[in-house]
């Protein structure tokens, strides 16, 4: 049913960590900047109507009493429904008149609407904590990193609860896992490449009991994205309830949403005749770089090599072990990073064309990640270089 359907408690405050052990600050500090972040982009809060698709919800139980859902079906659809959310994980779900006196009919469309309340603080959850936040610690949290084959593991310990982080060598979160005296808890998500960063795309969590309980649940969810005042924002959720019998469908659609941020700063007076030259990259970035890039879907070279060399007005790169490289034109520069467009000038049939390069300085190296589409897969890639 619906309205049992609950979602696992996520320890997603792997975004802000208790105590950790000081190792790794470089790698966190270029893994959070790989992905999309609401926050950074003065983020402070959202306010949508929420539509769920009431007819699919509740198909099974229209196999058993056609009439008493359909009637059901009506009445939810007379409700309006709405969410805000304040900064990232402060979430209401509030809903409209019922417009019955009937007490059964008020009790049950309580349920139901306790049951999507529910499901939305599920997945703003996981929202806030992978597109709003970022479940990395932040490089001035102190945390632990453990180096494995193919991957990283972060970890920590707050009381009796345990809670880890697998981060792949190109710096994409494969799971994430809670352990408590009750049970375990587990994430994997999957993200959508973006000029911007790596946007969550969807996830399936799972909870076990290991306290002799029978409350194990095994949800997967899809998230797509609309765009509203520049900011990536849900647009459609779509939960599968695996561990229902048979396994239960919800459908959400999020619609007049309106976004709240910072005051953006001013914008410069326009001028009276050409339009001004994008700004220049920061004077931090100028040099000759040299690292290893690993590529996200991974190609046939898992890594290779890289030379980017920096200057006022572009640059250039080449990747020897592939056989190919091109100029750097900049496109925008702010504070400490900058974006370049990358165009190929030789091996345009060994690698793709007109990638964007993100620069930034961490920790005195060059933080160094490239989006860019072939047909229509996207692809990014991540490294690390030094001077």
């Amino acid at each position: 049913m619906f309205h049992k359907s609950v979602l696992p408690v996520l320890a997603l405050a792997l975004c802000g960590g208790p105590a950790w052990a000081d190792t790794g600050d470089e790698t966190i500090a270029r893994a959070r900047q790989a992905y999309y972040s609401l926050a950074s982009r003065g983020f402070t809060g959202l306010e949508c109507s929420v539509r769920p698709d009431w007819g699919t919800i509740f198909a099974e139980e229209r196999k058993q009493n056609p009439t008493g859902t359909d009637r059901g079906v009506a009445a939810l659809n007379r409700v309006r429904f709405t969410l805000s959310l304040k900064g990232g994980h402060d979430l209401t779900v509030a809903h409209g008149a019922f417009g019955t006196e009937n007490a059964r009919e008020i009790e049950g469309l309580q349920n139901v609407s306790a049951g999507l309340d529910k499901v939305l603080q599920g997945v703003f959850a996981a929202f806030g904590t992978f597109v709003v936040d970022s479940p990395l610690p932040s490089p001035s949290t102190a945390f632990k990193l453990a180096e494995q084959p193919g991957q990283w593991l972060v970890t920590s310990a707050a009381g009796d609860t345990a809670m880890s982080i697998a981060l792949g060598k190109d710096l994409v979160i494969r799971r994430t896992e809670v352990r408590t005296p009750s049970g375990i808890s587990t994430l994997v998500p999957t993200f959508k490449t973006t000029p911007d960063g790596l946007l969550l795309g969807g996830y399936r969590t799972t909870y076990r009991p290991t306290d002799g309980s029978d409350r194990a649940t095994d949800l997967e969810v899809a998230l797509a994205y609309q765009t509203i005042d520049g900011l990536q924002i849900p647009r459609t959720i779509s939960m599968l309830d695996r561990s229902l019998t048979p396994p239960n469908t919800i459908p959400i659609s999020l619609e007049d949403c309106r976004v709240s941020r910072t005051a953006a700063p001013a914008a410069p007076a326009a001028p009276t005749s050409a339009a001004p030259p994008t700004a220049a990259p920061p004077a931090s970035l100028a040099g000759t770089w040299h690292g290893t890039g690993h590529q996200v879907p991974q190609g046939p070279h898992q890594e290779w090599q890289i030379v980017m060399k920096i200057g006022e007005s572009g640059g250039s790169i080449d990747y020897p072990s592939l056989g190919c490289g091109g100029t750097l034109t900049p496109l925008a520069a702010d504070g400490g990073a900058a974006r370049y467009r990358e165009t190929l000038t030789y091996g345009r049939d060994k690698c793709i064309d007109g990638g964007t390069v993100t620069a930034s300085i961490v920790a005195g190296k060059l933080s160094w990640r490239w989006t860019g589409q072939f047909g229509s897969q996207d692809f990014a890639a991540a490294a690390e270089l030094e001077r």
